[in-house]
C-alpha cells in the first residue's frame, strides 16, 4: 500500500511540475517584419493561444534576408528563437549545422501528405523534415488575352505547355508596328537580363528542364553545362532569331518589364504569380497565365518558387519543441493559408487549399490557380549553399552577355564558372 501511495504522490508531483513548467513557458517567435500585424497571423495566433493558454508568445520581427547573420550569432550565444520564419536559403544550411529541430519529429505521420512534394523535399535533410513554407510564388508566363485573341492565337490548355518553338512562333504573330514606321513597338514576348534575382527566377526553369544542376553533391558549382547553354541560347533566339523581344532586354529589370507590359508594349512576358492580381486589377478579364514552355513535347513543364518556411530553432527540449510544432501547424492551417492568399495573393503550399480556392473562385481566378497548381507539381527552389550567391550573379552576367550578342553561351558560362570558383576560393567557401 505504501508503494502504491508513493507512486500516486510521485505522479501527482510530476503532473504539477509539468503544469507549472507549461504555465511559465515563453515561446519566442521570430517573423519577417510586418507579418505579425496581418489578420491571418492574428487569427492563427489566437488558435494557438486557445490550445496553449498558459504559453506566453513573444513576437520578434526581423529584417528579412539580411537577418541571417543575427540568427547565426544567436545560435552561438544560446539565445536563438524557438520558432523562426526563415528564408528558404537558410533551411538546409541551418539544419546541416544542427541549428534546427525536425518538425517531422513532432507532428503526426501523414501530416505532410497534403503539401506539394517539392516543397517538403526542399526542407528535408537526412530523412527529417525541418519546415514548410509560410507561402510561395511560382514563375509563369503572363499574357494579354485580348492580344492573343486578336492575333487568332489559342493559348494552351491550363494543364498543358507550349514548346519553346511554339511560344516563339506565336510571339512572332503578336509583334506589331502600330505606327507604321517599320519598327516593332509591341513585342510578342518579354524577357529580362538585368543582374538580380528576378532574371534567374525567370530563366532557371528553362535550365532545370534541360536537366541542369547548379551545385553538385560536393558543394561545387555545376552549371557550366549544355543546360545553361540551352537556357541562354533560347533567350538569344527570342531576341535575334525570332525577333520577338527587343535587343535592349539585357538591361531591363523586372520593374521595367512590368511597366512596359502595363503600357501595352508586350503581349506576353516571362513573369511570376505575384504580379498577376495587380495586373488583373488594371486589365479586368484580360490577364491570362500559362505553364512554362518546354524544350520538347516529351518534357514536363517545371517552374521556380520562393518563400519563407517556418522552422523550429529551440534547443530547450521536447516540451518546447512540441509547443513550437503546434504554433507552426496553426500558421500552416487551411484558414491561415486562405487568409494569406486573400490578403496579397501569396500562394498556399497545401493542395487542399488550392482545391478550395479553385472550387470557390470566380472569373479568371480559377484558371490562374489551376495553372499554378499544375506548375507547383513540378517546381524548383534555389539552393541555400553559401556559394549560390556567386553562382547566381555570375550566371546572370553570362546570360546578359549572350543577350547582348557579345559572347557565345559556352564562352560566357565558362567565364562565369571560372569567376565563381575564384570568388568562392577567395572567400574561403571552397578550398
Amino acid at each position: 500500500m505504501k508503494k502504491m501511495l508513493s507512486l500516486i504522490v510521485a505522479l501527482v508531483l510530476a503532473l504539477t511540475c509539468s503544469q507549472a513548467l507549461a504555465a511559465g513557458t515563453e515561446l519566442i517567435v521570430a517573423t519577417e517584419a510586418g507579418v505579425e500585424d496581418k489578420e491571418w497571423f492574428q487569427n492563427a495566433l489566437a488558435e494557438f493561444q486557445a490550445m496553449h493558454p498558459d504559453v506566453d508568445v513573444v513576437i520578434e520581427p526581423h529584417e528579412g534576408i539580411s537577418a541571417r547573420s543575427k540568427f547565426v550569432s544567436a545560435v552561438y550565444a544560446g539565445n536563438a528563437p524557438d520558432v523562426l520564419m526563415a528564408n528558404l536559403y537558410w533551411v538546409k544550411d541551418f539544419a546541416q549545422n544542427g541549428w534546427l529541430t525536425p518538425l517531422s519529429d513532432y507532428v503526426d505521420e501523414g501530416y505532410f501528405e497534403d503539401f506539394f512534394p517539392d516543397f517538403v523535399d526542399y526542407c528535408t535533410v537526412d530523412g527529417k523534415i525541418y519546415g514548410i513554407h509560410n507561402s510561395t510564388d511560382i514563375a509563369t508566363i503572363i499574357y494579354r488575352k485580348s492580344m492573343l485573341e486578336a492575333a487568332g492565337i489559342e493559348p494552351p490548355a491550363l494543364d498543358e505547355a507550349w514548346t519553346w518553338e511554339e511560344l516563339a512562333e506565336n510571339a512572332q504573330k503578336l509583334n506589331q508596328d502600330t505606327d507604321g514606321d517599320g519598327n516593332t513597338d509591341v513585342w510578342g514576348c518579354g524577357v529580362i537580363g538585368y543582374v538580380d534575382g528576378a532574371t534567374t527566377y525567370t530563366n532557371f526553369p528553362l535550365f532545370f528542364m534541360l536537366g541542369g544542376e547548379l551545385i553538385d553533391e560536393n558543394g561545387m558549382p555545376a552549371f557550366n553545362t549544355e543546360a545553361a547553354y540551352g537556357a541562354c541560347d533560347y533567350y538569344h533566339d527570342l531576341i535575334y532569331k525570332y525577333e520577338v523581344a527587343p535587343k535592349e532586354s539585357y538591361a531591363y529589370s523586372n520593374t521595367e518589364l512590368l511597366s512596359a507590359f502595363n503600357a501595352g508594349q508586350y503581349a506576353m512576358i516571362f513573369g511570376a504569380s505575384y504580379m498577376v492580381s495587380d495586373l488583373a486589377a488594371q486589365f479586368p478579364g484580360d490577364i491570362g497565365v500559362m505553364l512554362y514552355p518546354v524544350p520538347d513535347e516529351n518534357t514536363v513543364s517545371e517552374g521556380l518558387s520562393g518563400g519563407w518556411p517556418w522552422v523550429i530553432m529551440t534547443q530547450q527540449g521536447d516540451e518546447v519543441a512540441a509547443i513550437s510544432a503546434d504554433f507552426i501547424k496553426c500558421m500552416l492551417s487551411e484558414e491561415a493559408y486562405l487568409g494569406r492568399y486573400e490578403d496579397n495573393g501569396a500562394l498556399p503550399v497545401r493542395t487542399s487549399v488550392f482545391d478550395s480556392i479553385i472550387a470557390n473562385a470566380e472569373g479568371d481566378e480559377a484558371d490562374w490557380m489551376t495553372v499554378y497548381s499544375a506548375q507547383m507539381q513540378h517546381t524548383n527552389l534555389k539552393p541555400g549553399d553559401a556559394i549560390y550567391d556567386y553562382i547566381q550573379e555570375e550566371y546572370t552576367i553570362a546570360l546578359q552577355k549572350v543577350m547582348m550578342d557579345e559572347a557565345t553561351s559556352q564562352e560566357a558560362m565558362q567565364e562565369a564558372y571560372d569567376n565563381t570558383i575564384q570568388r568562392a576560393t577567395d572567400a574561403g567557401i571552397i578550398g
